[in-house]
């Protein structure tokens, strides 16, 4: 079978992606990033698996490498504005912005009673398009809480890209309302990595 020089760059790519996409998987293991046990999620469902993907902050490469492959989802689309969910994302998004050289806003889950009161943090205009980042997905119901505060502000939310989906339904939830969704690994590719 003959291949051109673009559908051999095309394998060589899809190669080295993959290799990178086990090698980022492994680094989850190894930064501690999946535990077991019993845990309760913010679901109220419990579970044998928990991912904290808090665990990253203690890894600059880890973080790098996740902005990387978080890239990969995204390649070839820009945005005004990259957003964490608050506030296991937050690092994850402020990665993301600095590897793609965009701006970051942040939202608070609360108002303070003091200083600017804001809710959103950093420089936005109505009608920016937002790019909002997530570590974990169960239901949704944490992006919907922010999508919610973004959107009374103007933004437009152009694309939600997560970490882990724990496929219990959160992404069809968005989906299903009309969201762009991308997630890097699923349950399923964590469990399967064992």
């Amino acid at each position: 079978m003959k291949y051109g020089a673009l559908s051999i760059a095309c394998l060589l790519s899809t190669a080295y992606i993959n290799a990178h996409h086990d090698k980022l998987l492994q680094s989850f293991y190894d930064h501690d990033m999946v535990k077991r046990g019993t845990f309760t999620l913010k679901s109220g469902k419990t579970s044998s698996i928990y991912i904290d993907g808090r665990n990253a902050i203690s890894s600059p490469h880890l973080l790098a490498a996740i902005a990387q492959a978080f890239d990969t989802l995204i390649l070839n689309k820009t945005y005004d504005r990259v957003c964490g969910v608050p506030y296991g994302a937050l690092p994850l998004a402020t990665a993301l912005s600095l590897h793609r050289n965009e701006p970051m806003i942040m939202l608070r889950k609360e108002i303070k009673n003091h200083g600017t009161q804001k809710q959103i943090e950093g420089a936005y205009q109505q009608g920016d398009n937002v790019l909002l980042v997530e570590d974990v997905i169960t239901t949704g119901s944490s992006i919907l809480e922010a999508v919610e505060l973004l959107e009374k502000k103007g933004l437009v939310i152009a694309d939600i890209i997560i970490l882990i989906d724990r496929q219990e339904g959160g992404i069809e939830r968005l989906r299903n309302l009309g969201y762009s969704v991308h997630a890097l690994y699923t349950l399923a590719d964590i469990l399967a990595h064992q």
